[in-house]
């Protein structure tokens, strides 16, 4: 919402100080996530309050939409951050599945490759030697 209101794509931050506020709300938000689990975190509303103090206009929602509240802006913030990080553990989620896909294909290799020796050197199928069952 800050950079939303504060930054343009054209003409860039509205001024240094602006846009050092911005790097600092990010870099707290960022040292929030890093936290371990069970820490109590600082919300994105604290954060803001605490870089652009208790005054600013994000704060106490001066120049948005009467329609919208505080508390609306700032879950409509922390949401789209949530999404991001959701984002963010989907795509590492479907590295390691694969992965892991590759690394089962490579074993189910293996396996069928050592049965086939045990066979081989046994005359046996692998059943009967460890007296599996017959479905």
């Amino acid at each position: 919402m800050y950079e939303a209101e504060y930054r343009n794509g054209k003409n860039g931050w509205a001024s240094e100080v602006v846009e050092a506020n911005s790097a600092k709300m990010k870099a707290l938000r960022e040292e929030q996530r890093a936290l371990p689990d069970g820490v109590d975190r600082m919300s994105t509303e604290q954060i803001c309050i605490t870089v652009l103090g208790e005054n600013s206009s994000y704060a106490k929602c001066k120049g948005l939409n009467r329609k919208s509240s505080r508390s609306d802006v700032c879950s409509s913030f922390e949401s789209s951050s949530s999404r991001a990080r959701l984002e963010e553990e989907l795509v590492s989620t479907q590295a390691e599945l694969s992965n892991t896909k590759v690394e089962l294909s490579s074993q189910k290799t293996t396996v069928e490759a050592l049965v086939k020796c045990v066979e081989n050197l046994t005359g046996k199928s692998l059943s009967e030697i460890i007296n599996l069952p017959k479905w």
